[in-house]
């Protein structure tokens, strides 16, 4: 038996890929699955001894994938198979090389690499605005910043001195 012993699944979006069995003695096989994942389909074509899977997993429930070979003699064979299972949140972006957890099994959920604005194992939470409360000078500009989480001021306007959350200078009257 033959096809993927490693995939890497992203949660609500499809992946296919066929899987292949042969026999050295020119037997009639089977290709079988053990249990059919939820969001899952699968087809076994006798005539080319190829298996169609396709997934769009809709949970990130642990799953097992094995697929089973068995000729006319009752001789068989497993293709376990290896989930990499990415559910980032908020357009962020999956990491398949770093895990969460456990990654000795065959079900192992990787890591995010978070859009700005959002942060969290999985980017769920969205980052305050540390600057929706005007912490700077009038008319100066408040920049969010990460690591640490917190604001910078731009530059005082011109005339006046100071870090850009206060502002100070001369005032003129005319």
């Amino acid at each position: 038996i033959k096809g993927l012993t490693e995939i890497n699944v992203t949660l609500n979006q499809e992946i296919e890929f066929y899987i292949e069995a042969s026999d050295a003695e020119n037997d009639t096989v089977t290709i079988e699955i053990d249990d059919l994942p939820a969001g899952a389909m699968f087809n076994f074509s006798q005539l080319d001894n190829m298996a169609r899977f396709v997934w769009t997993p809709v949970n990130d429930t642990n799953v097992t994938l094995e697929f089973v070979a068995t000729d006319s003699k009752g001789d068989s064979s497993v293709l376990p198979v290896v989930i990499n299972m990415c559910k980032c949140e908020n357009d962020g972006e999956c990491d398949f090389t770093e895990f969460v957890g456990d990654n000795s099994g065959a079900f192992r959920v990787v890591g995010c690499n978070c859009s700005d604005g959002y942060e969290g194992t999985f980017c769920e939470n969205e980052i305050p605005d540390a600057c929706a409360d005007d912490p700077c000078f009038d008319n100066v500009t408040c920049n969010t910043t990460r690591n640490p989480f917190g604001y910078q001021c731009g530059p005082c306007p011109a005339g006046l001195t100071g870090d850009g959350e206060n502002c100070y200078g001369k005032s003129v009257s005319l």
